[in-house]
């Protein structure tokens, strides 16, 4: 009974530790997102704004591979990397690897795929707007296993709408 009771104890002592965990993982996690919409106000250039979303990626989120592709009439030039990522840094829009680009571009909504396992596709994409027109693309290929997908892609959409507002902002 004894031994029972102590089992129960720990038991209790370690779900407590894991609710502190995550309850200090959002505390930070909103402390990063407001620390990076600060550096997106104050951003002067389309690239300081590429630069900074790519930061937050690389530091904050559990994305392994992602790129900034701006687009040039009919294809698409890779400007921006974190990760190794087997994307192609020059991608043509009617190529096969560019469909779901292409499906991005066609939609102008941002878009969830399924996983590619060999990372050629990527998973998340999202249009970059100036004046209503797409001028380029941030795409996540590959998370980290530990991730949750779908968690993941809300962030990365309201990471996108700072983007897209900032953007606007410097445009005018």
């Amino acid at each position: 009974l004894i031994e029972d009771e102590k089992r129960k104890n720990v038991e209790v002592l370690n779900i407590n530790f894991s609710i502190k965990n995550k309850i200090n993982q959002t505390k930070n996690g909103i402390i990063s997102f407001q620390k990076f919409r600060k550096k997106l106000r104050k951003a002067s250039t389309f690239s300081e704004i590429y630069e900074i979303v790519m930061d937050f990626l690389n530091k904050y989120s559990s994305c392994e591979n992602a790129s900034v592709f701006i687009k040039k009439e009919n294809h698409l030039e890779q400007i921006l990397k974190i990760g190794n990522s087997n994307l192609k840094s020059n991608l043509k829009l009617n190529d096969e690897n560019s469909e779901r680009f292409l499906e991005v571009l066609n939609k102008k909504c941002t878009l969830e795929f399924t996983f590619d396992l060999n990372g050629k596709v990527p998973m998340f994409i999202a249009p970059i707007f100036l004046n209503g027109d797409i001028i380029s693309f941030i795409e996540v290929t590959k998370l980290s296993y530990e991730s949750s997908k779908s968690y993941t892609f809300e962030i990365f959409k309201i990471l996108i709408t700072e983007v897209n507002e900032s953007m606007e902002k410097i445009s005018k």
